[in-house]
């Protein structure tokens, strides 16, 4: 996935967290921030679905904790 794609999903996480783009990169899990609780996952995820033109079932939105594990997904 290229640089600018991965830019969008941590400027969508930042929008719909709160959390300063700055503190997140690939490495960023759902855990690290408070902010990033099952509201804003589903926000996050909603987002995510328009921008990439991408469908994620409800389950795959469970497993998706991570930006890491968010770009490995959109990128299959």
């Amino acid at each position: 996935m290229n640089e600018d794609k991965i830019k969008d999903i941590i400027k969508i996480i930042s929008k719909n967290t709160g959390i300063d783009k700055d503190l997140i990169d690939k490495k960023t899990l759902m855990t690290d921030f408070p902010q990033w609780d099952s509201i804003a996952q589903v926000k996050i995820m909603v987002e995510l679905e328009a921008k990439m033109k991408k469908k994620i079932s409800t389950s795959k939105m469970s497993e998706l904790k991570s930006v890491l594990n968010i770009i490995k997904f959109l990128d299959k």
